[in-house]
């Protein structure tokens, strides 16, 4: 029994490594509201140059293309630089 114990609880040790490291932190304040300042300033240029965009496709697209991948951006940068200090 003693085995099966030990099996277990490194199990169990083996679990709780994985899910510390796993753990998403969310985050931070500034590139949270840095986001959605981006999509606010997207919905403002939207308004006033593109006030049908059914008729101005691509511009959309890449207004909002451009948007996300700005966000995405800022994200990854601090996704990066948490991860080397979260350890």
């Amino acid at each position: 029994m003693s085995n099966l114990d030990k099996a277990l609880a490194e199990i169990s040790a083996i679990r709780a490594q994985m899910a510390r490291a796993s753990e998403f932190r969310g985050l931070g304040p500034m590139t949270f509201a840095a986001t959605g300042l981006l999509a606010v300033a997207a919905a403002e240029a939207q308004t006033y140059w593109l006030p049908q965009p059914a008729t101005h496709l691509p511009a959309w697209l890449a207004l909002w293309t451009g948007a996300a991948v700005a966000s995405a951006f800022m994200v990854g940068v601090e996704n990066s630089t948490r991860r080397g200090s979260a350890v």
